[in-house]
């Protein structure tokens, strides 16, 4: 991912954070540190980091399964779309 679309990217989830409701907000902040592991690598956070990200899927709470989503999606670089429209 080349720095302009990480920007742009980065812009939009934090704007469809601020008028997205609900569960959305929990999506965004996974979508948000996904993005940056993409970007940076290994230098954004650390591998115990990444992995409890991964593991939140297996969570039983909705919030922390709305996380790993949205980790999932920004690690693998899927351009943000407003709930609204998901």
């Amino acid at each position: 991912m080349d720095k302009a679309t990480f920007v742009l990217y980065l812009k939009r989830a934090k704007t469809f954070r601020k008028i997205d409701r609900g569960s959305a907000a929990h999506y965004w902040k996974g979508y948000r540190w996904g993005l940056h592991r993409l970007y940076y690598g290994e230098r954004y956070g650390t591998t115990e980091q990444h992995q409890q990200f991964l593991d939140l899927q297996f969570s039983f709470d909705m919030k922390d399964r709305e996380i790993n989503r949205g980790y999932h999606d920004g690690l693998a670089g899927k351009a943000p779309v407003s709930w609204d429209h998901q």
